[in-house]
């Protein structure tokens, strides 16, 4: 049996819980949610100006990452700003030395002043 790692579905849930804690800040997801739990209405007027991109190395990269769950990003890493306000970096596989991905990296260092990381992602 080959390696959880060297599956399409290398995946652990903590890799993308800053999406659910940061990917549901916008405004535009907010009546979304209201569709789901109306009871968030007293939240109204708390959601940020929030702009959420799901960065790759490719734009239409979609990617397993758990049986019927892919991520989908709607950036590539050329075309990504180089000043966001903060990163959050997920826990890829040890190894993971994507060339776009680490040229971004380098490029966005010095220019963003908070980054989360998760897991490997702080490597």
């Amino acid at each position: 049996m080959a390696p959880l790692a060297d599956s399409p579905y290398f995946f652990r849930l903590y890799f993308v819980v800053g999406i659910d804690i940061f990917g549901t800040l916008p405004e535009e997801y907010f009546p979304i949610s209201m569709g789901v739990l109306p009871g968030l209405g007293k939240f109204a007027g708390q959601t940020l100006d929030l702009t959420v991109y799901y960065l790759a190395a490719s734009a239409s990269d979609a990617k397993p990452v758990a049986p019927g769950l892919k991520y989908v990003p709607n950036i590539s890493c050329d075309d990504y700003p180089r000043d966001p306000d903060f990163l959050l970096v997920s826990g890829p596989p040890f190894d993971y030395r994507d060339p776009p991905a680490m040229r971004f990296v380098r490029e966005a260092r010095e220019r963003t002043p908070v980054w989360l990381t998760i897991c490997f992602g702080s490597i």
